[in-house]
């Protein structure tokens, strides 16, 4: 910290005179280095430093016990909105208002006591303006070789974890299914309906920061096929230890609730080891209210993630209302509503805690540690895990069941030659069908390895239609074709004699019978307002993909 000669040089003579007034000094000096000279050497003797602390209040003692237990400095502005702040003002309006005679704080009662000084320090590479205590008075004040001792959160009432909601591993099969729509160039969206957590950009991050996949979204086959080669404990651990050493992973621009605009940086790797830091010091064999949790950061390190205690020039709106989310006013609304999403979304996920409800559907309530946080914090494998040795429910009509047990890398290869239907409390469901199938060739897969891979991991024989099915696939391709066409019907055959001896009749296509002909459905939108020309009104049959005439 800076030492006083260094704190007093930067006050006016007038502050001066005030502060050595209230230290009991008798100086004899004219000019600022005179004072600031004679003040130190008085000050030099330690007695002369215990009568000043002695002057002060017990509450004044107890602010500096505090910021002695933090090292002798605080950041600036989470010292004022604990103890108040200073009024600004200049020398006449000091010497007219005499506020060091009527203190309107704490802050301001030391501050004309000459104990703390305000200054910009550059700490960790950020510099912030701190409030500090000079090294002369930092050395003899009681407690300052201590440090403050937090509890980071409250216990959480029973009823606030009635409903639990346990740590578990499926995001390794959320992200096999990711993986395999990725490779097999599908649309994302078709995995909404999977899982809740993760959404589809928190995949996507997840797999940046683990290196399986790059910053365009396309897959590192090396990496891919490691991943799913590991046991699931395996392949757990390497995804939360990603996470935890990741700059990628940005959940401060993930976490709903909030719209960020414009070019600003936030540091998630800090704010996240900071967070985790905090929760690590908790019993881990406890629930805890994620409401107490977040209400002592604020009390306690509420500028977490802000640079320089800095709440203006990130620009951050409300999705509800519109309205910016500047100033330290909104802080539950931003930084303690991060704090809830980091123990809600990632920690839960991820597998390092459980969480808890007084009801099942509302928001979390309370959490505590996971059977396998001890070993995912210490990034090993935990242990317990179910291993992967399920059988596929293969039917005759190409559906496939691949239940959670099945070898990830086999649903991943699985998923490449198949359609997907969804899941339920079964397991995953695809089926076979001409497009999956010509998708897979374009992938470069063949009808053999498909057959291999089911053949293997189904605990009975492939049903025989099927079989022979894909044989005559991997021979000559779909041996039927089913095409979407509109048929044209009429009331009678003079009537399609009309039509056909008409201008429009070049887009009749093949006759069923003397009534009815084919369209094409482009054919059909050309010829439903030229038939009206005819003196023909045109009903089409919803869901029956057919046109009726009757003369006007």
């Amino acid at each position: 910290m800076p030492d006083l000669r260094h704190t007093l040089v930067n006050y006016d003579l007038d502050l001066l005179k005030i502060i050595a007034g209230k230290w009991g000094l008798d100086l004899i000096g004219a000019t600022q280095d005179e004072i600031i000279e004679e003040m130190v050497q008085q000050l030099a003797d330690l007695g002369s430093l215990k009568a000043i602390y002695e002057l002060i209040t017990d509450e004044q003692k107890k602010c500096l016990a505090v910021l002695t237990g933090e090292g002798g400095k605080l950041p600036w502005n989470t010292f004022v909105r604990r103890y108040g702040s200073i009024r600004e003002m200049g020398v006449a309006r000091r010497e007219r208002e005499m506020p060091f005679n009527n203190p309107i704080s704490i802050t301001e009662s030391l501050w004309f006591h000459g104990l703390i000084g305000r200054a910009f320090l550059n700490i960790d590479d950020v510099l912030q303006e701190y409030v500090y205590i000079p090294d002369e008075l930092l050395a003899f004040i009681p407690g300052g070789n201590e440090s403050t001792v937090y509890v980071p959160a409250s216990a959480a009432m029973q009823h606030e974890y009635r409903v639990v909601y346990p740590a578990d591993d499926h995001i390794l099969d959320h992200l096999t299914s990711f993986l395999a729509a990725i490779r097999s160039g599908r649309e994302l969206e078709i995995l909404k309906g999977e899982f809740k957590q993760p959404t589809i950009q928190e995949c996507q991050a997840i797999l940046f920061c683990s290196g399986l996949i790059d910053q365009k979204g396309a897959l590192n086959p090396e990496a891919v096929k490691d991943f799913l080669a590991r046991p699931r404990s395996e392949a757990l651990s390497s995804l939360c230890t990603s996470w935890f050493a990741s700059v990628a992973f940005n959940e401060f621009r993930l976490m709903p609730g909030i719209i960020n605009e414009g070019v600003w940086i936030n540091d998630p790797l800090k704010t996240r080891q900071m967070l985790v830091g905090q929760l690590k010091s908790l019993d881990g064999d406890q629930w805890w209210s994620i409401d107490g949790f977040v209400a002592q950061i604020k009390q306690t390190h509420p500028d977490f993630q802000r640079p320089a205690g800095d709440y203006e020039s990130w620009a951050i709106r409300s999705p509800k209302t519109g309205s910016h989310l500047h100033g330290y006013e909104h802080w539950d609304e931003v930084d303690g509503a991060l704090i809830r999403y980091l123990i809600s979304s990632p920690l839960h996920w991820l597998g390092f805690v459980d969480l808890g409800g007084s009801r099942r559907g509302c928001p979390p309530e309370a959490f505590r540690f996971s059977r396998m946080s001890v070993s995912l914090f210490s990034g090993l494998a935990p242990e317990g895990i179910r291993e992967e040795k399920g059988h596929l429910t293969i039917l005759r009509n190409g559906q496939i069941t691949c239940p959670r047990e099945i070898p990830r890398a086999t649903r991943y290869q699985l998923a490449r030659f198949s359609e997907w239907l969804g899941v339920n409390d079964k397991g995953y469901l695809y089926q076979l069908t001409a497009v999956s199938l010509q998708n897979a060739a374009r992938q470069g897969l063949q009808i053999e390895q498909l057959l291999a891979l089911l053949t293997r991991h189904t605990s009975s024989s492939l049903p025989k239609s099927l079989v022979a099915s894909l044989q005559r696939w991997g021979k000559s391709g779909a041996q039927v074709l089913l095409k979407r066409v509109v048929i044209l019907q009429v009331t009678g055959p003079e009537v399609m004699t009309e039509i056909r001896n008409s201008p429009i009749g070049r887009f009749l296509g093949e006759a069923f019978n003397p009534t009815t002909v084919k369209l094409s459905p482009a054919a059909a939108e050309k010829i439903i307002p030229r038939l009206l020309e005819l003196g023909y009104f045109c009903e089409a049959e919803e869901g029956v993909l057919s046109i009726h005439t009757n003369k006007d």
